[in-house]
Order: structure tokens, then C-alpha cells, then sequence
């Protein structure tokens, strides 16, 4: 078993998730203050799904898949934390690997998905995922590849909520096959 490692860091510009603006009041930007990723709305009466997308061009080779290779399945270990939930009714984020349009999922299940804390933390909790297997349509090392996190809130009526849910570092292990028939594990940092 071999492990690869490659570290984003979101205080970057080119290692960040980007708002795809699907969502008329959820905001998806950097926090360079704290590397992470704030989805943040300030919006009353809302029940609305933002979407982040890692950086377009990348493939599975660009994450350390070897040329050739097949990629069988992924797990992912991220971090969260809840900064802000006044007037917030509930928020859940779904992680996943989509291909380069940005909608089609590589996967055959979400990478992981989680009804969040509308308790706000200080620190960054660790969540870890099932391992998903890849749909035999992405499995080849060329495929481009994108993350994705699906941010979902609700929020009341009345008076105007502050909410900021951020998503911190994401480590993927990636289960791949070599052309000659090995199976590797790859663990990346996002």
C-alpha cells in the first residue's frame, strides 16, 4: 500500500471552493483569517442549497492517481464548525467528487453528508466518511474530477438571521488499481 499526500490550503486563491451562485442568499467564500471555506447568509425566511466547486482541470492523475490506473473507490476525513447561528433553524452540508461540468457525481453515494450543529464551536470537529465506491463511468485515471460541498440552510421569518458554517480541511484516500493489477491508497489533503 502506497500513500500519496498533496496539501490545498483554502488562504490560497487557487486552492479554493468557488460559489457557484445557485443560491440567491448563501455566500461560499474563502476565510483567510481561518483557512476554510464560510458559506454564510444573512437573509430571513430562506430555504436554499449553495454550492461550492473545487478548481476545474484537475483528474484523478492530478491527485496522484497513476496514469492508467483505475479508481475503485474514495473516504474522506474533513473538518466543520458551525461560527455563527443566530436565528439559523437547520443547515446540513453533502460532500462529493462530481466530474468537470460540476454535476455529475464520480461516486455511486455522496462522499459524506451531515445534519449540522446549530450549537456554535470554536474549534473545528473531525467527521469521517464511509468509503464510496466509484461509478465504473469515472474509474479511468483521466477522469476530471471536482469537489463538491452542498451547503443547505433554513432559516425563520421576522427578523434577519446571521449564520457562518465552514468547512475546513477535507483528506480523501483514494483506492486505486495499477494497470498491472496492485491496489494503492492515496491520502490527499484538500
Amino acid at each position: 500500500m502506497a500513500i500519496v499526500e498533496k496539501g490545498f490550503d483554502f488562504t490560497e486563491t487557487g486552492n479554493d471552493l468557488v460559489d457557484q451562485g445557485n443560491a440567491a442568499n448563501i455566500t461560499a467564500a474563502q476565510n483567510t483569517t481561518e483557512p476554510s471555506i464560510a458559506f454564510t447568509c444573512t437573509n430571513n425566511n430562506t430555504s436554499q442549497t449553495e454550492d461550492a466547486l473545487y478548481q476545474n482541470g484537475d483528474t484523478w492523475e492530478t491527485w496522484g492517481v497513476p496514469t492508467g490506473a483505475t479508481v475503485n473507490s474514495v473516504a474522506a476525513v474533513w473538518t466543520d464548525r458551525t461560527a455563527d447561528a443566530s436565528r439559523l433553524t437547520s443547515h446540513s452540508v453533502v460532500l462529493d467528487i462530481v466530474q468537470g461540468d460540476g454535476t455529475t457525481t464520480c461516486l455511486v453515494a455522496p462522499l459524506d453528508s451531515k445534519t449540522l450543529s446549530l450549537t456554535v464551536t470554536g474549534v473545528f470537529a473531525s467527521n469521517t466518511g464511509s468509503t464510496i465506491s466509484v461509478g465504473a463511468g469515472s474509474q479511468a485515471s483521466t477522469q476530471a474530477v471536482r469537489l463538491l460541498a452542498s451547503y443547505t440552510l433554513v432559516t425563520p421569518g421576522g427578523k434577519a438571521p446571521s449564520t457562518d458554517w465552514r468547512l475546513g480541511d477535507v483528506d480523501l484516500t483514494i483506492d486505486y488499481t495499477e494497470v498491472g493489477g496492485t491496489s494503492r491508497r492515496i491520502f490527499i489533503v484538500l
